[in-house]
C-alpha cells in the first residue's frame, strides 16, 4: 500500500487493527497526498470501521450459498425468465438436461434452448401468464429427447403489482404419461373382454346398475342401454 502511495500519490486498503484494549478489527484504510500552502507535501489518511459491513456482506453471502443450494437441489429444472424470455438464473438439472455451462445458458431465450425454435410455441404458457398474470401450465412433448415435459409458469411481481418475469419449471412426466398409457390400454382391453362376452356382465352399486355389456341387453330383452342405466 505504501508502494502505491509513493507511484500515485494515494492508497486504499484492508487492514486488520488492534484497538486500546487489545481487540482486533477490521479497518478501511485510505490516504490521500497533498501539498500545503507552503510548498509542503502533506497525507490524509482515513480509517473507517468496517467490522459491521464485513459481517452484512458475509451474511448475504451466507444467505445467497443458501439459496443457491436450495435451488440446486431440487429435481425439477427451474429457471428465472425476464419478461423478454431470455434466461437470467436456473439451477443444475436445466444445465444438465440441456448438457451446457452455465454461461451458455444465461441471457438465451427459454425457446431456442427447450423447444430449438426462434420464438415461443403457439401455446407457450409463460405468453399466456403475462396476459392472465396467474399460474399457467402446458405439457408437451420434446422429440429431440423423447420426453413428455409438463411446463408450468408462475409471475414474479414487484411492488406496484406489474410482472417483471416469471418462474419456469420443467417436470418430466414421461413415467407418469407411460403409466397412464398403459391403464388406458388395459382398460380397452378390459372392455373389449366385456364387451364381447356370452355372458350378461354387470356393474352394481348400492342396487343401481352402473354398466351392462351387450350380452346383459339381449338376455332380458333390452335393446338400449338408456333403458337399464339409469
Amino acid at each position: 500500500a505504501l508502494e502505491d502511495r509513493k507511484l500515485t500519490g494515494k492508497f486504499k486498503g484492508e487492514y486488520f487493527h488492534i484497538r486500546k484494549g487489545g481487540t482486533r478489527f477490521l479497518c478501511e484504510v485510505s490516504s490521500d497526498t497533498f501539498t500545503d500552502k507552503n510548498g509542503q507535501v502533506m497525507s490524509c489518511t482515513i480509517f473507517r470501521d468496517i467490522t459491521e459491513r464485513k459481517r452484512m456482506e458475509k451474511s448475504i453471502e451466507d444467505a445467497a450459498e443458501k439459496w443457491r443450494t436450495t435451488f440446486d437441489s431440487i429435481e425439477d429444472m427451474v429457471m428465472i425468465l425476464d419478461l423478454d424470455y431470455r434466461i437470467l438464473r436456473v439451477n443444475k438439472p436445466v444445465a444438465f438436461f440441456l448438457g451446457l455451462s452455465y454461461d451458455k445458458i444465461l441471457g438465451n431465450f427459454c425457446f431456442d434452448l427447450m423447444h430449438w425454435t426462434k420464438q415461443p410455441p403457439e401455446k407457450c404458457p409463460f405468453a399466456k401468464m403475462q396476459k392472465t398474470k396467474r399460474h399457467e401450465e402446458f405439457e408437451t412433448y420434446i422429440d429431440e429427447k423423447e420426453i413428455w415435459i409438463l411446463i408450468s409458469v408462475d409471475p414474479i411481481f414487484d411492488n406496484n403489482g406489474g410482472i417483471t418475469g416469471g418462474v419456469y419449471i420443467i417436470k418430466n412426466i414421461t413415467a407418469r404419461k407411460k403409466t397412464d398409457e398403459a391403464l388406458h390400454e388395459s382398460e380397452e382391453r378390459y372392455r373389449t373382454a366385456i364387451e364381447s362376452s356370452n355372458d350378461g356382465i354387470a356393474i352394481v352399486r348400492e342396487g343401481a346398475l352402473l354398466f351392462v355389456n351387450r350380452r346383459f341387453l339381449e338376455i332380458f330383452g333390452y335393446e338400449r342401454f338408456d333403458e337399464v342405466l339409469k
